[in-house]
């Protein structure tokens, strides 16, 4: 949540990990990956005229939404901000009572936000309020193109990535296909953090300091009669954060809301559809591709 904490943090970009799955008559070859060593499982026997190498297509459906954990509080948050408090029982009259003030200083919060036209912000604010504890979906596609470096990251990574997974791909033999899973959370499968610190943007208030991510796979098939290869690379990005408001921050009082059943902290995520790109090992360019959250 943008108003639990201001401390800006950057983000490196991450060597993806890599496995590598090559086509053969006798199945799969190894893995492949940060802190791993590449191996390639060769036929047993040479492939005969009557019986040619099996060529697999490139990987098709959506890439699956990463898994995360975050953490469960019920008193002292996490300095990272990935706690999570429990939904508590409904208030009593006199609970709202002496919380009233709190309470108004929230929905006063939201007016700002309606009148500045942040409707994030206005949201996620009012699911705050709702008490239900319910995720919330957040458009990738809105905080792709109005958080200021967040394009800039998530094409860090997908260069980075393609240009790794193309490196080990081109050793594939000329008359099989193969296919390469990366993530730029590398062997780990770590989250970078990312801060939306413009504190004039609709994203500050409504996430502030959030968990990014992408992940994705490239494919190369057969030597073609002209010499070249067809590769396909496809790609998908996602977030996720914890909408509260962290104790030392401007607006810790609100979380008494949700301490007092009030309000409930609740999960935030958000996923760009599966981006694909077509073209050839001689073709593609992969510090030229340019990273979309469609």
């Amino acid at each position: 949540m943008a108003v639990r904490g201001w401390l800006v943090l950057g983000i490196s970009g991450l060597m993806a990990g890599l496995s590598v799955a090559a086509c053969s008559p006798s199945g799969a070859g190894g893995a492949a990956g940060a802190g791993q060593t590449a191996r390639t499982r060769l036929p047993a026997t040479a492939s005969s005229s009557s019986s040619p190498p099996r060529v697999v297509g490139p990987p098709s459906g959506d890439i699956p939404f990463p898994k995360f954990s975050y953490a469960t509080c019920s008193s002292v948050q996490s300095a990272d901000g990935s706690c999570l408090l429990p939904r508590q029982s409904s208030p009593t009259q006199a609970i709202r009572d002496r919380y009233a003030s709190a309470y108004d200083e929230m929905t006063g919060l939201l007016s700002l936000c309606r009148a500045a036209g942040y409707s994030n912000c206005t949201r996620a604010g009012q699911h705050y309020l709702s008490a239900s504890g319910v995720p919330l979906t957040v458009s990738m596609a809105g905080v792709y193109q109005e958080v200021p470096g967040f394009r800039e990251q998530l094409q860090s990574w997908l260069r980075t990535s393609v240009a790794a997974a193309l490196h080990r791909l081109r050793d594939t033999p000329p008359d099989r296909s193969a296919s390469v899973t990366w993530d730029s959370g590398g062997a780990g499968r770590g989250w970078g953090s990312f801060d939306t610190e413009d504190a004039n943007t609709d994203w500050h208030y409504t996430l502030g300091r959030f968990w990014a991510r992408m992940a994705g796979d490239a494919w190369i098939g057969p030597v073609g009669p002209d010499g070249d290869r067809p590769v396909r690379i496809r790609y998908r990005s996602f977030l996720w954060d914890i909408y509260n408001f962290n104790a030392g921050s401007r607006f810790e009082s609100l979380e008494d809301l949700a301490k007092a059943g009030m309000a409930a902290d609740f999960l935030v995520t958000g996923a760009s559809t599966t981006e694909v790109v077509s073209a050839t090992i001689i073709s593609i360019k992969p510090g030229s591709l340019v990273a979309r959250a469609s």
